[in-house]
């Protein structure tokens, strides 16, 4: 799971995903398969998370995985949307 492309800074996204899914840090470090102490690092930006992983803390979250990438992505890192990529991006979360 730790292959791919990585985002930083996106912690304070996951962790409310997580508490407003009523997850404990463990339960949902098991339900993910990474340890508990990897998943503290993430939440609190001391690690980059690989994508692939916040796509499956967004599903265990029962939430729409694209549309939390897509809000890491606009949060985190506006710098990696161009105008164009940015203008897309909106139009796809608005068919969601």
């Amino acid at each position: 799971m730790a292959n791919g492309a990585k985002l930083s800074g996106v912690g304070k996204i996951l962790r409310t995903i997580r508490e407003e899914a009523g997850i404990k840090l463990g339960d949902m470090a098991s339900t993910i398969k990474i340890g508990k102490g990897t998943l503290s690092k993430y939440e609190n930006d001391e690690l980059a998370v690989p994508v692939t992983t916040i796509v499956v803390l967004a599903k265990a979250a029962s939430e729409d995985s694209e549309q939390i990438v897509i809000r890491c992505l606009f949060e985190c890192h506006p710098d990696l949307i161009t105008t164009e990529l940015g203008e897309k991006l909106k139009e796809f979360a608005k068919t969601k």
